[in-house]
């Protein structure tokens, strides 16, 4: 029986790039602004990880983590509701908070087959909007843009003495 845990702690911190700075988008429905007044975007967090191995032909692995973002720099919509283009430009929310998890479970039940499955579960929220102004989509409570929805995946993997491997998703 194999058993492993680990445990993490960080800091990070993002500059904003060129393009969200000083660059002006458009399409035939968007125009982002540039904001050459955001701040950095910084991120404390915390992670706690399991490994367990319990036969050679088993595997389960977990994972959670904790997240608090400052100064996190968002899309807002700043023209009215149904003008087109819609009119965009990022601004820095005070705070948001992540929570979310990671699970995978592997079973070979020959040594040609191996079936697993995985999932996981993001929900970062806003939690203080600071300066900026609410709108339809960006208020307390709101789920950060650019987050992922969480998501789940099944798999079947045969080993083939004819060809070299095949899966299934």
């Amino acid at each position: 029986v194999l058993f492993r845990s680990h445990v993490a702690a960080y800091q990070a911190f993002r500059a904003p790039n060129l393009a969200e700075l000083y660059r002006k988008s458009q399409s035939s429905t968007t125009i982002s602004l540039p904001n050459p007044e955001l701040k950095p975007e910084f991120a404390t967090g915390t992670e706690l990880g399991l490994d367990w191995q319990p036969a050679h032909w088993a595997q389960v692995k977990g994972t959670i983590y904790a997240v608090d973002y400052r100064d996190f720099n968002t899309q807002v919509t700043i023209s009215a509701a149904g003008v087109t283009p819609s009119t965009r430009k990022r601004l820095n929310v005070q705070k948001a908070h992540g929570l979310g998890g990671e699970l995978y479970v592997a079973l070979r039940p020959t040594d040609a087959l191996t079936l697993s499955a995985s999932g996981n579960y993001i929900d970062n929220r806003i939690t203080d909007m600071g300066a900026a102004t609410p709108t339809a989509t960006l208020f307390t409570g709101a789920r950060v843009a650019r987050v992922p929805f969480s998501r789940a995946t099944v798999r079947a993997d045969r080993k083939s003495t004819r060809l070299n491997s095949s899966h299934v998703s």
